[in-house]
Formats: structure tokens, sequence, C-alpha cells
């Protein structure tokens, strides 16, 4: 047996079995950036409705000579229902919405952490928004900037989302990992300045 020719056989294999590693790391890593660009990406389109209609809370509610609306009726750590006009028509009332995160699971999801995020109108639709949301988290702020449970004293609210794709990455040992994307932003509404209290 030639020892020359067996040596090469193993650093060959050895070298094999380096670039295959090297391979599927390379492999997982590209799945991994482009999950979490997809969950970017989810997260990028619900914080614009968020930010539209959190900019909103309170317009319009204030009534000239009359008792005003308080403009956000509850709050939790997961929900908030207030009242604001979306146009500019006088003979309108302001509505009233919900966004909540819910406990429900959207369909056709593999990830177990997945929640479904709602905007309720009282009276009006529903939108469902199940595109991965895992964290939907609101702080709420009084004027001097001190964490506040009462509605009437909310000036300005955080808003944390997160986001994780269906699909995971399917790691060594058997586990899945599900890059996280998060959108953290302090809104102070407008309107909510015009209450004194």
């Amino acid at each position: 047996m030639n020892l020359g020719l067996t040596t090469s056989f193993i650093i060959a294999g050895m070298l094999m079995l380096i670039i295959a590693g090297f391979n599927l790391r390379l492999n997982r890593h590209a799945t991994d950036l482009t999950l979490h660009e997809m969950s970017k990406s989810h997260t990028e389109s619900v914080y614009e409705m968020i930010l539209y209609d959190f900019k909103k809370i309170g317009y319009d509610t204030y009534q000239i000579g009359e008792t005003p609306v308080d403009p956000i009726q509850s709050i939790g750590d997961h929900s908030i229902t207030f009242k604001a006009k979306f146009d500019q028509d006088p003979s309108t009332d302001p509505s009233t919405i919900t966004w909540e995160l819910t406990t429900d699971i959207p369909a056709g999801s593999d990830n177990p952490d997945h929640r479904t995020l709602e905007r309720r109108i009282a009276g009006g639709d529903t939108t469902s928004i199940g595109i991965g949301i895992t964290r939907f988290d609101l702080r709420y702020f009084n004027r001097d900037g001190n964490e506040t449970t009462d509605p009437s004293a909310i000036r300005s609210i955080e808003v944390i989302i997160e986001t994780q794709p269906r699909e995971g990455v399917s790691m060594p040992g058997g586990q899945t990992r599900y890059p996280v994307s998060q959108w953290r932003k302090t809104i102070v509404p407008g309107n909510l300045s015009m209450n004194t209290e």
C-alpha cells in the first residue's frame, strides 16, 4: 500500500468535509438573512398602519362648547382603544378603534410564537394581521415622561413590535431558529396635548 496515496486521500477527504461544512454554514447564513429581511419588510408595513392610526388619537374628539370625549378609552399591555376621526367631514362622528394582540395563531404558520394583531373599528371592519407578529407591547407616559396607567394622563405611547418568519432556520441538534425583526417607537399624538388634565 502506498503511504503517499493514502495520505493524499485522507487530506482530500478532510478538505472535502471542511468545504462541505463551510458551504452548509454559508447556506444557513443566506437563509437567515433572507428570512430576516422578510420579517423586516412585514414589520415596516405594520408600523406604517399603527403610526397613521396612533398619530390621529383624539383628532376631532374635542367638541367646542360640549363636554370633551376622552380620546383614549382603555389601555392594556397589548391593546388600546381610542377615538379618532379620519376625515374632514363635520357630519361624521369620531371612530372608536381598538388595536389588540390576540392569542390566535395565524393559519399556515410553522412558528409557534406567531399571534394575530387585530385592528377593529367599532361597528365596522376588523383587520387581522397575521404576517409574523410575535410581540406587540404598549407603554404609556404622562406629560412628565413617567409611565402611567391613567388613560386621561397619557401624552405619549411607546410601541414595540417584533416579527419573525413563518419558517425558521434549521440549526445543528434539530433546533429551529427564527430571525427576529423589531420596531420600537415612541409616538406623541398631537391631539393628546390639548387635554389639560
